[in-house]
């Protein structure tokens, strides 16, 4: 049986996996996290779709699946690990410390494919490193010789929680520093994870994954901007562009109080990066990152005019039914009316454990959460917050009002 190691352990690397071991791979998950570390040997994985939940637990059960916090060898190595953004730079070091690690140990006849999301031309560079290296085997850019070893990005493009299923929908972009790469790693992939691929170069994988998400970055902030227009002209935006989308050639996105994630608010910069006169990638940018406190400060204009002393938000995630807080715009809104309302300020979400260390005042979910707040926001409508909705409208939270795409309900 041969062995796939995947680094990274968390939102991409940990179905992977699983689907890795589905696909008849015995896999070893390797994370220097120990606290997911600890998690992972204990059977509990959090954020995670529950028929992969299941398979997990059976396949670490039987020994198929292990849980390393260093690298060992393996046939595959699968680089799963973060590529976050830091001042419009990519920080690739957890990266290239996963290459150092399997440059070490790689032997002839494994392979290395990349599910992180990088900028384009990092895999050609990984394959330059490593051909410097290693140059006791036969690098994947030789032309005259057949490859030791073989080097492919197929940057994630399922989103998480719904891997299971999208995995097998959702073509696969397949990029090899050399034509064998490529086809080693559709034959992995194929094998593995039952993904259908598109056969490319290493660069265009790399540029279509960034592509697609400054697309809809760009998308969301002409939503954005056309939503405050509307506004300004005291017109409702979401009947209007409702009305514009029955337009067969339109398709603007929904406004939102922003963008979230690891994705849509990283790959832009990801893109654009070493890339000077870019214009249009900035600006989208801006306009999503200025939508936190543009609606947080409509909320407290909105809740002075009515007397609120100690409003209750609902949602912290960055999206809809998932416990993923990563650059959550709703965070963000929450701490700048924490500004204003300190401790005052009470959040629920059901998805997050009340130990989660965000620095706001989490409460539970009660039968007596209303009765020493004045507000209810909707800041993320997780599935059943209706439920809420009613039980705010029992107790007293009778005046409905929209901010900025906010649902808010005030005595």
């Amino acid at each position: 049986m041969q062995v796939v190691a995947v680094v990274g352990a968390g939102h991409v690397g940990l179905p992977l996996g699983i689907l890795f071991a589905r696909g008849g791979y015995r896999v070893i998950l390797v994370d220097t996290d120990q606290r997911r570390v600890s998690l992972l040997r204990s059977g509990k994985v959090p954020q995670l779709e529950l028929s992969l939940a299941n398979d997990y637990a059976a396949f670490l059960k039987r020994g198929i699946i292990s849980i390393s916090d260093i690298l060992v060898s393996a046939n595959v190595y699968v680089i799963a690990v973060p590529t976050p953004v830091e001042r419009r730079e990519p920080m690739l070091r957890l990266l290239f410390a996963a290459i150092v690690e399997v440059s070490g140990i790689l032997k002839c006849g494994d392979g290395i494919i990349l599910v992180s999301t990088c900028p384009v031309g990092t895999t050609a560079a990984i394959a330059r490193y490593l051909k410097r290296q290693r140059c006791d085997l036969v690098s994947p850019l030789a032309t005259d010789r057949h490859p030791d070893y073989y080097l492919a990005i197929s940057p994630e493009r399922a989103m998480p929680q719904q891997v299971s299923v999208e995995v097998g929908c959702i073509l696969r972009c397949v990029g090899g520093v050399s034509s064998c790469s490529t086809r080693w790693a559709v034959d992995v992939l194929n094998r593995g994870v039952g993904a259908k691929c598109m056969e490319m170069t290493d660069k265009e994988a790399e540029y279509v994954k960034l592509a697609e998400n400054t697309f809809r970055d760009v998308n969301i902030a002409l939503a954005n901007e056309l939503d405050l227009i509307a506004r300004h002209h005291e017109l409702d935006p979401g009947v209007l562009l409702e009305m514009a989308n029955t337009h067969p050639r339109v398709a603007i996105h929904l406004p939102g109080v922003g963008v979230g994630g690891h994705c849509i608010p990283v790959d832009p910069w990801l893109l654009a990066h070493g890339i000077p006169n870019l214009t249009l990638i900035p600006v989208a940018r801006f306009v999503n990152d200025s939508r936190p406190k543009l609606v947080a400060s409509c909320l407290i204009d909105h809740f002075v005019a009515e007397n609120v002393c100690n409003p209750l938000l609902l949602g912290v995630t960055y999206k809809e039914n998932s416990a993923d807080f990563r650059n959550s715009p709703s965070l963000a809104i929450i701490c700048e009316l924490q500004k204003v309302y300190g401790e005052n300020i009470r959040v629920v979400d059901p998805l997050l454990e009340l130990s989660s260390d965000l620095g706001i005042n989490l409460v539970c979910v009660d039968n007596h959460i209303f009765d020493e707040v004045d507000a209810f926001a909707v800041l993320v409508k997780h599935r059943g917050w209706e439920c809420l909705w009613e039980q705010a409208l029992i107790s007293g939270l009778i005046k409905e009002s929209n901010v900025f795409g906010v649902d808010v309900l005030t005595r």
